[in-house]
């Protein structure tokens, strides 16, 4: 749990200043995530960094981390979302391609995201690809929600996992 920023250095970056610091074995898991060039091969690293918000740098000292840096999620993870008059650039978390309710209301004005059967498998497909590989190193995604979830509508359909930080170790 934590606030997330535009990282001033480098607009490609968040940075999560966490609620409550990191310590001991929560703070070493973290770590761990940040290592991950040192364990994970350069085939599983690439998905890791591409498919999840993975921690790349910590903030504080081992032993008491304040925050993180994370990747943006990329560019084809967004879309345009009109509500009460108002349009933003939207994360596509998956919830809004699983309630059909949501874009019902009266103050959604954009039409629901076009995703067809074909794009949900592969999306569903990456999705299961991008956690086995965590589960290969002995990780669990704790977070799983559809909030978490985002589409990436790119030339091929994939997905992009918010909260890495809840990668732990069971």
């Amino acid at each position: 749990m934590g606030s997330v920023y535009a990282d001033p250095r480098n607009s490609d970056f968040y940075l999560k200043q966490l609620n409550t610091p990191l310590s001991g074995e929560q703070a070493a898991m973290l770590i761990r995530l940040i290592e991950v060039q040192r364990w994970a091969r350069p085939s599983e690293k690439e998905v890791l960094m591409n498919r999840f918000s993975w921690p790349i740098e910590g903030f504080g000292t081992p032993d008491r981390i304040l925050g993180y840096s994370m990747p943006r999620a990329p560019q084809d993870a967004y879309f345009s979302l009109t509500t009460a008059g108002r349009t933003k650039y939207q994360l596509l978390q998956l919830k809004y391609l699983m309630d059909n309710n949501y874009w019902l209301g009266k103050a959604v004005g954009s039409a629901k995201p076009n995703v067809n059967e074909q794009d949900r498998l592969e999306m569903a497909i990456d999705l299961v690809d991008a956690i086995q590989v965590i589960h290969n190193h002995g990780l669990v995604y704790g977070d799983v929600s559809s909030n978490n979830m985002c589409g990436r509508l790119g030339v091929q359909p994939s997905v992009f996992l918010l909260d890495a930080d809840s990668i732990v170790t069971p």
